[in-house]
């Protein structure tokens, strides 16, 4: 197998609780595609990979893409400003000026619910959905999808963008997929995997404990041990490590919840969610802000 010393070609982007790891398992599947094991490598994320150690151990996720494949990775850190900053930047540095991006978005609400979901099956948020939106602003931050992307187009031709909407996912995949293989340059035909919902309804398991957590999500884990162990044997000691599945008690979203959510969303935000895209351009052929 030819090793590859190419950076990704595309960059699944995120955005968090929006379909990215359905968007990721599809494109794996696919024979031209080549997505490293790790979902989530983040290496984008660091300064460290601006250094000539740093852009090695990036480019070693790639290294067993075979030549002519289409080469990719799926971060949803990449667009958690004010958390992450600087991303696009590096991608910029360490990436062709071509890169490829795949932004994925959800009803903003339905999101930082999601979201809100995720941290309450982690244990870290406890409070009700309405209360964490004022102490945990990423809840509504994430969903702030001009927001999020201002940076990338700061830096990026905004035809190099694709705002893929779960919605439509969900009720068009024919449509989806084929606008996702043309963006990346793939025949359109040959390929008619259908899509597989991941991370399905409200369930989640609990880690029993903050070691057990950290161990299946360290980098060692995800890039050295998870490789070497057949799926099979690696859902047996997921099982072992976690209890069964559970509905997540949640309160629910109230109308004063959606009235937050909804109130700290710009134009912009709003008109990404809906599905109005590209940007309006200014006179100097600079991205400004969705068009409504």
């Amino acid at each position: 197998m030819a090793i590859t010393d190419r950076p990704p070609d595309f960059l699944i982007i995120g955005a968090m609780k929006a379909g990215t790891t359905t968007l990721y398992r599809w494109l794996k599947g696919h024979p031209q595609v080549f997505m490293p094991e790790e979902k989530e490598p983040n290496d984008l994320c660091d300064d460290a990979v601006l250094d000539e150690s740093g852009q090695k151990a990036y480019l070693r996720l790639f290294r067993s893409a075979r030549p002519g494949q289409r080469i990719g990775e799926a971060s949803t850190a990449y667009t958690k400003r004010p958390v992450q900053e600087g991303v696009a930047a590096r991608a910029r540095a360490v990436c062709s000026p071509s890169l490829r991006l795949i932004y994925m978005v959800r009803d903003p609400v339905a999101r930082s619910y999601s979201h809100y979901r995720h941290e309450l099956g982690n244990g870290r948020i406890t409070a009700s959905f309405e209360e964490a939106l004022d102490s945990e602003p990423d809840l509504i931050g994430f969903s702030r999808y001009a927001y999020q992307l201002e940076p990338w187009l700061e830096v990026f031709d905004p035809a190099c963008l694709l705002v893929v909407r779960l919605e439509d996912l969900h009720q068009s995949p024919d449509l989806v997929s084929r606008r996702v293989l043309a963006h990346l340059g793939l025949p359109e035909t040959g390929y008619s995997e259908p899509f597989v919902q991941a991370n399905v309804g409200g369930q989640r398991r609990r880690f029993r404990g903050e070691l057990s957590r950290r161990m299946v999500q360290s980098r060692m884990y995800q890039r050295r041990i998870k490789a070497l162990i057949p799926r099979s044997l690696r859902v047996g000691i997921r099982n072992a490590l976690l209890p069964p599945a559970h509905q997540v008690e949640a309160s629910g979203v109230t109308d004063a919840a959606r009235r937050k959510v909804l109130g700290a969303l710009t134009e912009g935000d709003r008109a990404l969610a809906e599905g109005t895209w590209p940007p309006v351009l200014d006179s100097s052929g600079h991205a400004t802000q969705p068009a409504n």
